[in-house]
């Protein structure tokens, strides 16, 4: 089978690029009503959320909200990965949520928030969409509500449309498990039609052998790395994370060990998701 080039996703302008925040409402989507252009209409925030869910709403409505649009990068690249200071970070928000939320509309500190989104989300956020963000149940969709506003949505109309309608498929089918060597034998596979990929449920982090959370992220390369005598070889995959363009530094560019990647457990249904032609 011949091999099809995979652009970097690096090399994507803003405006062709899916913003992580804007695909925060399609990773939880409960209704068709949630995916128009008004945040106010979007429905179940949460953090997290699967992406064979985000790309398989994607698949369907035809597209997503641009990085232009909904920037995320700018957010990542100045907090970089270190889980200390993103904590800081939503710990600050998440006071100034809760503190702000049992005042009054008069006695709510607009001023404090609104300068709070400029510096930890690079969002400029007027005071009808802060009030409207705090009148929002959880800090989740008070975080959502404050990094779409009106105004940019109203400023922007970049959409990241798939022409022609892309075709979402995933692995392992429904109700089924795969194994770590199945699953890199299925990565080669897609990769080499020439499609990225996206990999759910890895754990990035334990602490005494206890996962602290479960993540997603991008697949667009495989190689195998050998000794000079080729007496021994490792497979090794190219991954593009969420955590900025410092971490992909950091990890010679996103290329890291395959079997570490993955672990020793099996992958569940839907671990692998992407679109094709």
């Amino acid at each position: 089978m011949s091999k099809k080039k995979i652009e970097p996703c690096s090399g994507a302008q803003p405006q062709n690029e899916v913003s992580p925040i804007g695909m925060i409402s399609y990773a939880n989507r409960t209704s068709d009503k949630s995916h128009d252009l008004d945040p106010a209409n979007h429905d179940n925030i949460k953090f997290g959320g699967a992406a064979i869910a985000a790309l398989g709403n994607m698949a369907y409505f035809g597209g997503g909200f641009a990085e232009s649009c909904y920037p995320f990068d700018g957010v990542v690249n100045k907090h970089g990965d270190d889980p200390k200071v993103s904590d800081a970070v939503l710990k600050r928000l998440r006071d100034l949520y809760q503190t702000n939320k049992k005042k009054t509309e008069g006695e709510a500190c607009l001023e404090c928030i609104s300068k709070a989104a400029q510096e930890d989300l690079k969002s400029n956020t007027n005071f009808s969409d802060i009030k409207r963000a705090l009148s929002k149940g959880t800090f989740e969709e008070f975080l959502y509500y404050l990094t779409l506003g009106t105004d940019q949505i109203s400023a922007c109309s970049d959409l990241v449309e798939i022409d022609p309608p892309a075709k979402f498929k995933f692995y392992p089918d429904k109700n089924k498990s795969a194994s770590p060597k199945e699953t890199i034998d299925k990565i080669r596979e897609v990769l080499q039609e020439g499609y990225p990929l996206a990999l759910d449920g890895i754990c990035p982090i334990k602490i005494n052998g206890e996962c602290k959370g479960l993540h997603s992220l991008v697949i667009t390369g495989y190689r195998e790395q050998c000794t000079k005598d080729n007496s021994q070889c490792r497979q090794v995959v190219r991954v593009q994370n969420s955590w900025g363009e410092e971490w992909q530094r950091e990890n010679n560019d996103g290329w890291v060990d395959a079997e570490t990647l993955l672990g020793k457990d099996n992958i569940e249904e839907g671990g692998l998701s992407w679109w094709t032609k």
